[in-house]
């Protein structure tokens, strides 16, 4: 998985395998997006979702300092959120 790369098909589909969201194909893409953005903007997602974002390397799960969970973009999830929804 490259940092400056969109997940691959291939890598979407395996991340999904055990998760039904009762989503056809051509759909899964604009969820991602959807939670990629709620991530980045700090809202929360739910689990499932946010287990897939980091099984994409998109997301990563740290600890504040009162010991809650918040989750923030890596370096290829800042990417694809740039390329996502950038200005056209």
């Amino acid at each position: 998985m490259s940092e400056d790369t969109f997940p691959t098909d291939e890598e979407i589909y395996k991340a999904f395998e055990r998760y039904n969201f009762g989503l056809d194909k051509p759909e899964i893409v604009p969820f991602l997006k959807d939670g990629l953005l709620k991530t980045a903007c700090g809202y929360w997602n739910g689990h499932s979702l946010s287990t897939i974002l980091i099984k994409l390397n998109l997301i990563k799960s740290e600890l504040d300092e009162e010991g809650e969970t918040y989750y923030t973009l890596t370096s290829r999830g800042t990417f694809c959120c740039y390329e996502w929804f950038k200005r056209r």
